[in-house]
C-alpha cells in the first residue's frame, strides 16, 4: 500500500503545483503590466529578448556550469548539509552532498545564479555611487533581462539534454517542481519591483479562489451532463 499512496501523494502535489502556476501566470501578467517605470522595463524586455535569441548558440557553458554548482553548493549549506570534493571542468562539474533533498538538487534550475549575482553587484554599487547614473541604471536593467534569459535557456538545454539531477524524484515530479519554482520566482521579482507586497498578496488568493470557482463550475457541467 505504501507506493500506492506514494504515488497518490506526488500526482496530488503536481496538481496543486500547476493550480498555483497558473494562478501565479495570472498574477505576475497583472503586476507587469502595473511596472511604474515603464522604460526600465522595456530595456528589461530588450535584454530578456535578446538573451533568448543570443545563448542558444553563445551558450558560455564554463559560465554556466560555475553557476550551477555554486548553487548546489549554497543550497546544500543554507540546508546544513555536509559537502565535499567541488570540482569544475569547461562542460561539466560536481560537488559532493551528504543526503541532498530534492532542492538542493534542484535548486540551479530554479534559482537564476547570475542573476542574483547581477542583481548583489547593483545593490553594492547603489551603497557606493548616490545618485546612481542613468546609463547605468539602464546597463543593468537590459542586463538583468538578459541573465534571466541566459537561466532559462541553459534550464532548458540541459533538461533536454536528460540531466541526472531530473531524476531523483522522477521526471515529471522534478520537472513541475522546476517549471512551479521558476514562477514563484518571477512573481517575487515582479513583487519587488512593484512594491506592490500587499496588494499581489491579495491578488493572488483572489485568483486561487477565482480558479476554485472555475472548477467547481465544470464538476457541476460534468455532474449534470452524466446524470
Amino acid at each position: 500500500m505504501k507506493p500506492f499512496w506514494h504515488h497518490l501523494l506526488r500526482g496530488l502535489a503536481i496538481l496543486l503545483m500547476v493550480y498555483v502556476g497558473v494562478a501565479l501566470i495570472a498574477c505576475s501578467w497583472q503586476l507587469a503590466s502595473a511596472l511604474a517605470n515603464e522604460r526600465l522595463a522595456l530595456l528589461c524586455g530588450i535584454g530578456f529578448l535578446a538573451g533568448l535569441c543570443i545563448f542558444p548558440y553563445f551558450r558560455m557553458t564554463p559560465v554556466y556550469v560555475c553557476g550551477h554548482e555554486l548553487t548546489h553548493w549554497l543550497t546544500a549549506k543554507l540546508f546544513m548539509r555536509e559537502t565535499g570534493k567541488f570540482s569544475l571542468k569547461m562542460a561539466s562539474g560536481q560537488v559532493q552532498v551528504k543526503n541532498p533533498n530534492v532542492w538542493i538538487i534542484l535548486s540551479p534550475y530554479i534559482l537564476p545564479f547570475h542573476l542574483l549575482v547581477l542583481m548583489g553587484l547593483y545593490g553594492l554599487m547603489l551603497f557606493v555611487i548616490d545618485p546612481m547614473p542613468p546609463l547605468v541604471v539602464r546597463i543593468f536593467a537590459g542586463c538583468l533581462g538578459a541573465a534571466y534569459a541566459y537561466h532559462l535557456v541553459m534550464t532548458f538545454i540541459a533538461i533536454k539534454a536528460g540531466q541526472q539531477d531530473l531524476r531523483f524524484k522522477g521526471p515529471v515530479f522534478s520537472l513541475c517542481i522546476v517549471i512551479t519554482g521558476n514562477i514563484v520566482f518571477l512573481f517575487l521579482v515582479l513583487m519587488f519591483a512593484t512594491r506592490q507586497w500587499q496588494a499581489a498578496t491579495r491578488l493572488f488568493f483572489r485568483q486561487c479562489l477565482t480558479q476554485a470557482g472555475w472548477i467547481v463550475d465544470a464538476v457541476q457541467y460534468v455532474w449534470r451532463l452524466f446524470t
